[in-house]
């Protein structure tokens, strides 16, 4: 009997909207035709494209456990007869150029400071995929427009600040905030 090889833990992908289609389409139950006509789809295109975001590098973490998808699949989806997996995948953005080997020194903790500095001010935020054929974006945690290149007219307010821990670096999880 074949056995299964596990996706690695983390995947490092150049952006570009091919790849973020097919990223959604992977890690959901979706097909890329559905992917590509999600609003949300056609959002992000646009979003990661804009002059003061420019999404260079995603970061795929596997197997991520999502609190608020796990309530919904303990009280919906575990009751269903078609055996829809528990894990998500975490898409984390950033605007710089990561490469693998970059990734692998901070995991390993052997960054310099200027990797982290840049790894800091690339991140762009995140965006859970849930593994369904419909309903695939879940929580959703992206840096705003500048207040020049925004989207639209409207202010808006940051509220608090969003410390996010990547679940990626050890040792510089709490050095990642989202401005």
């Amino acid at each position: 009997m074949p056995t299964k090889t596990a996706k690695p833990r983390l995947q490092i992908i150049p952006y570009s909207s091919d790849a973020l289609c097919e990223l959604l389409s992977d890690k959901s139950e979706a097909s890329p035709e559905v992917v590509r006509h999600r609003p949300h789809f056609s959002y992000f295109t646009e979003y990661f494209r804009a002059s003061d975001i420019a999404a260079k590098t995603i970061i795929a973490e596997n197997n991520y456990i999502d609190r608020d998808f796990l309530e919904d699949y303990s009280s919906f989806h575990v009751r269903c007869f078609y055996p829809y997996r528990r894990a998500c995948c975490r898409l984390h953005f950033f605007s710089s150029e990561l490469t693998e080997d970059e990734i692998n020194r901070a995991l390993r903790s052997r960054f310099t400071k200027k990797l982290l500095r840049r790894i800091h001010d690339s991140y762009l935020g995140f965006v859970v995929v849930k593994p369904l054929p419909q309903t695939i974006i879940g929580r959703t945690c992206l840096e705003t427009y500048s207040e020049d290149g925004g989207a639209s007219d409207a202010a808006v307010e940051r509220l608090r600040e969003l410390v996010v821990e990547l679940g990626l670096w050890r040792d510089i999880d709490r050095e990642v905030v989202l401005r």
